[in-house]
């Protein structure tokens, strides 16, 4: 019976380690999110040989006039710079879902692959997103024409998809289910002779 027992428990820590394990995962793929919507997502060279650099929120930093203004109320609703309010709202929801999949510990793999599906669905947006933006940073031409290029915000919160694809790669391949206890083979019943 202890035998027994100390199977159980070895189990349900190497379980508990992999869900310590995926929970770090997902806090530093949100942490990089995060961090990268406040870092630069547009960068402009200067005729001073400088660049002016916007943040995913419109905060304006560098060799400009405008530095230290956020370029959202500079435009007074000609145009828009938010492209990390997009980051943040995938942040939050994979915080939630992370918080929800972690904590609830479930052991029923349909839910840990709903999550993980969930996850990795979050994680393709928000890479998607990224990679647009890097490849076209000033799409409205708000600060010039076709100088712009992309700052790292897109990189760190491509490297926060990169890590939320992980987390979900855990939760799809299995990584999590509950381990299936050996039984010794039984003969069965056996006819008498």
């Amino acid at each position: 019976m202890s035998a027994a027992r100390d199977r159980r428990s070895a189990g349900t820590g190497g379980r508990t380690s992999i869900f310590a394990l995926l929970a770090g995962v997902l806090v530093a793929a949100v942490a990089c999110t995060v961090t990268g919507a406040f870092l630069s997502w547009l960068v402009i060279p200067t005729l001073t040989g400088g660049a002016t650099r916007v943040s995913g929120i419109g905060s304006v930093s560098g060799d400009s006039q405008l530095a230290g203004e956020n370029l959202n109320d500079v435009l007074a609703g000609l145009g828009s710079f938010r492209p990390g309010w997009v980051t943040l709202s995938i942040a939050l929801a994979l915080l939630l879902l992370s918080a929800a999949t972690v904590l609830a510990r479930s052991t029923r793999p349909t839910a840990l692959r709903l999550s993980g599906g969930l996850v990795a669905v979050l994680a393709a947006l928000g890479s998607w997103w990224s990679i647009r933006r890097m490849l076209d940073p000033d799409p409205a031409a708000l600060l010039g024409g076709g100088t712009a290029s992309g700052g790292a915000g897109q990189i760190l919160t491509l490297i926060g998809m990169a890590l939320a694809l992980l987390g979900a790669a855990m939760l799809l391949f299995g990584l999590l289910d509950p381990r299936v206890a050996e039984r010794p083979s039984h003969r069965g019943i056996q006819p008498s002779r």
